[in-house]
């Protein structure tokens, strides 16, 4: 490791630290409508999102991340949501770094462009720091979206499992070692960063149009496109989840 990567690790570790004591301050709008929108705090940032139930009863939890530029507003979320809540579960959505309403016209297309080139980053500084702040935002938003759902009436996020596409299975990689998930399906994983992190729970790998799923997922599927992911991965999901 050399110097520069030696300091920005320690930065990170100081700041990481630092915003584990931020207040929660998690927020639900349009309570009681048949798609409650939510948001809270995450390393000084604010994430929104969005949550389907499937009735009054309690429903354990999917977490669906998609890694298209309109975030939560992807239609391919929507149609996950569909199939999903119809099985039984809660489907929660929520927007990720640089993505949807926390677009930035200048460092969302550089960090596109810098994750889709993992061997490129460890002679980038400023890729690699791009990416890394990025993943920590990811870990971070994950695992306060579980917290602050699971303290919901109705949402039992001791049974939980997060479904993410493009950056989006990224995030879910990075972030999913640290929750205790049932399971996770990553949807078109961007390659080269299996080594990200090390997940402790069930693995569904799903290729799109003909890409190869995450090389190492435990289970693995193809479908023609990511909406298509939601019936491949429901039989997936729904035993992940007791349903």
């Amino acid at each position: 490791m050399s110097g520069e990567e030696a300091h920005d690790e320690t930065r990170r570790a100081v700041l990481d630290a630092w915003w584990q004591r931020e207040p929660l301050a998690f927020e639900i709008r349009d309570e009681g409508a048949a798609r409650e929108r939510f948001e809270f705090s995450s390393r000084g940032d604010r994430v929104e999102g969005w949550l389907q139930r499937p009735g009054p009863e309690e429903a354990p939890l999917v977490l669906a991340i998609p890694g298209s530029r309109s975030g939560s507003a992807d239609p391919v979320a929507a149609a996950w949501a569909k199939r999903w809540v119809a099985g039984g579960a809660a489907v929660a959505c929520l927007d990720l770094p640089l993505h949807g309403a926390r677009e930035s016209a200048k460092l969302s297309d550089a960090l596109v462009e810098a994750a889709s080139d993992p061997r490129a980053l460890a002679a980038d500084g400023d890729r690699r720091r791009l990416v890394d702040e990025f993943l920590l935002q990811c870990r971070s938003d994950l695992l306060r979206a579980l917290t602050g759902l699971g303290e919901r009436p109705g949402i039992d996020a001791a049974r939980s499992v997060c479904v993410g596409s493009g950056l989006g299975a990224l995030a879910c990689l990075h972030g999913g070692a640290e929750a205790q998930l049932r399971g996770v399906v990553l949807v078109d994983a961007p390659a080269g960063y299996s080594d990200r992190g090390q997940l402790d729970c069930p693995v569904l790998g799903i290729g799109c149009g003909g890409a190869p799923a995450l090389a190492g997922a435990a289970e693995t599927l193809a479908v023609d496109a990511p909406d298509a992911a939601a019936d491949a991965a429901w039989p997936f999901v729904a035993r992940a989840l007791g349903l």
